[in-house]
């Protein structure tokens, strides 16, 4: 049996970056495609949740690393 291993920090921003290249999401449908990104990656995504995927959704923007700005 073997073990996937949990997305780093890193790995969620990528993650949320790739989403965000699809298109526009409120907060719950953002960790729902962040979820499915990283499972499809071989992630387990049983501890991701919307508080922590928005936490980080704030740290790419003040990064800058993402074409969606703020209004």
């Amino acid at each position: 049996m073997n073990r996937r291993g949990y997305p780093l920090h890193e790995d969620i921003k990528q993650a949320i970056r790739e989403a965000l290249t699809k298109g526009d999401y409120p907060p719950f449908k953002l960790c729902e495609e962040v979820a499915t990104i990283l499972k499809r990656k071989g992630f387990y995504t049983g501890h991701i949740n919307v508080k922590k995927v928005w936490k980080l959704y704030l740290e790419v923007q003040k990064e800058n690393l993402t074409f969606n700005q703020p209004v």
